[in-house]
């Protein structure tokens, strides 16, 4: 990537983030709610299965998924939560059955209302996950994705690659956009879903890291 086009994903980390910042609490639970089922009726997720999710951070626009962790622990699914390294920058699949009982205030990061699964908590092994919701980012024409800048998630989803894990994201209508400037290292999504549509990946787009 260009020194261009690094400075074009920083321009669209910023402008992205002033679009959500910029919606209303009530529109973002809203969409939020529309996302989530809109996934479960698209049957993104099989009863049963194993997916990692996140935990919203308070005060951070973006999709909230808490009411789809609850759904999904009802259909027998293993909810998991990112348990992330911060000395080597690594990410780990940490399975939880209670998002109000079974995660703590993040008091490693530094992140005002982070919360990260409690100590503990059982490690689910990558090969084990059905549906991995993939980051912090949106997805374009050629589903990339724009992570938060720390790449674990970039990392950990590299790990994925060629397994069974189906890659989701999760964003507001405002945050698909055409293309998003793409690294060697980047990885792709598979499925991009906002309140409004499921976009899934096509045929002559879908590869290693779909």
């Amino acid at each position: 990537m260009s020194a261009t086009d690094a400075e074009s994903k920083r321009m669209l980390r910023r402008r992205m983030a002033a679009t959500l910042g910029a919606m209303s609490p009530e529109a973002l639970r809203i969409g939020s709610e529309r996302a989530w089922r809109r996934a479960v009726g698209a049957g993104v997720f099989a009863d049963g299965s194993t997916v990692l999710l996140y935990a919203p951070i308070a005060g951070v626009p973006e999709v909230d998924l808490t009411g789809l962790a609850e759904e999904l622990v009802r259909r027998g699914c293993r909810v998991c939560m990112p348990r992330l390294d911060a000395g080597s920058r690594t990410m780990a699949a940490v399975r939880v059955g209670n998002l109000t009982t079974d995660l703590v205030a993040d008091t490693a990061s530094g992140l005002r209302g982070l919360r990260v699964a409690r100590p503990g908590s059982p490690e689910i092994a990558a090969g084990e996950l059905d549906v991995v919701r993939a980051g912090v980012g949106w997805g374009g024409a050629n589903r990339g994705r724009v992570g938060g800048g720390g790449g674990s998630y970039a990392r950990f989803l590299a790990v994925l690659r060629g397994g069974r894990a189906r890659r989701v994201a999760f964003a507001f209508d405002e945050q698909v956009v055409e293309r998003v400037p793409m690294e060697a290292h980047d990885e792709r999504v598979g499925v991009i879903v906002t309140p409004t549509e499921v976009i899934e990946v096509s045929v002559g787009e879908a590869d290693a890291r779909g």
